[in-house]
């Protein structure tokens, strides 16, 4: 099982399509992401920490739980979570921060990079569309057969004669 300790705000700010709502609808449109990416990885746990307190916002998946660090910044929540993890190779901080960052890599736990894990989340909505435009592209476009004019020029280009190739 695999558990990410995510500096919510800081991955938030990283995010064009995210930094530019309030808190709450951020952290909602955040949560959503990760609902559609969490049903790929069902054993996968995401804890969210958000700085101060929240309100308004539900769980979209039962494996996301939100944290509201309270009186304390996010980053000394985390840490807190970090120093008391019991198995540290299940769990991955994703923050950009570099005291965090640092601070969970010295603990023994694995470290992502905000952007790195937007671009993780979002990397199967991405091959879902590439894939979608390689099928259309592939039905469209099929290979037609040569003609002779096209061997002959193909043959001159390599100085071969026209009877070595096969028509079809």
């Amino acid at each position: 099982m695999k558990i990410f300790i995510i500096d919510t705000l800081n991955v938030i700010f990283k995010s064009n399509d995210l930094k530019n709502k309030n808190k709450e609808n951020g952290v909602s449109s955040f949560c959503s992401i990760l609902s559609n990416y969490i049903q790929k990885y069902p054993s996968y746990k995401i804890m969210l920490i958000v700085d101060g307190t929240i309100s308004n916002i539900n769980n979209y998946h039962k494996n996301i739980s939100i944290i509201e660090s309270l009186n304390i910044t996010a980053d000394n929540k985390i840490k807190e979570i970090v120093k008391s993890s019991p198995n540290k190779n299940n769990y991955e901080v994703v923050s950009s921060d570099t005291e965090v960052y640092n601070f969970a890599r010295m603990n023994g736990i694995k470290a992502i990079l905000s952007e790195d894990f937007l671009k993780m989340i979002n990397f199967q909505n991405v091959n879902k569309i590439q894939n979608k435009s390689n099928k259309s592209i592939s039905n469209t476009s099929k290979p037609q057969k040569s003609s002779k004019k096209e061997i002959e020029e193909l043959s001159q280009l390599f100085k071969q004669k026209s009877d070595d190739f096969d028509i079809y």
